[in-house]
């Protein structure tokens, strides 16, 4: 369903233009998975924002190579938890930035020997997948695909 909405001609004009500023905001796209942070083994690809149904929505692509140690605590039961925490933030001229949002979305990956599976689950969402191979639990962990940022009616478009 698509919902019409007014806006002053100014803002008609550039839709794009606030859509790769608030991608400009996104300042600090991290990933944590304990040893795995410390060892730099992973990868942004790509990151564009869109603007859907009057929200700010991420599509990304990340690729981990997780190190022999981590493979090996993996296969033998231990969880690894993977966070991805997003900033949006202001940039501003001569004072630190100003933090518009943050989020943080949290998912674990766990190795089932008995039946040789890898589980994904998103700990914000309750939403678990099962992979038969490790590289394809990490290319769904890493495809990013409409994540809710911000609502565009928290953003003044004057500013930003």
């Amino acid at each position: 369903m698509h919902t019409q909405t007014h806006h002053s001609p100014q803002l008609m004009r550039q839709p794009r233009r606030r859509g790769r500023h608030l991608l400009g905001w996104l300042c600090a796209l991290m990933i944590c998975a304990g040893p795995l942070s410390a060892a730099q083994s992973f990868s942004v690809q790509g990151a564009k924002t869109t603007l859907k149904d009057g929200v700010y929505r991420l599509d990304a692509l990340l690729t981990f190579a997780l190190p022999k140690k981590v493979l090996e605590a993996l296969d033998n039961g231990v969880l690894l938890t993977f966070a991805l925490d997003i900033d949006v933030r202001q940039p501003r001229r001569y004072l630190w930035d100003n933090s518009i949002a943050s989020l943080e979305q949290r998912t674990t990956l766990q190795y089932f020997a008995l039946t040789d599976q890898y589980l994904l689950r998103n700990l914000n969402s309750g939403h678990e997948a099962s992979y038969s191979t490790l590289t394809s639990a990490l290319h769904a962990l890493g495809d990013i695909r409409g994540l809710p940022i911000i609502d565009a009616k928290l953003l003044d478009p004057d500013e930003h």
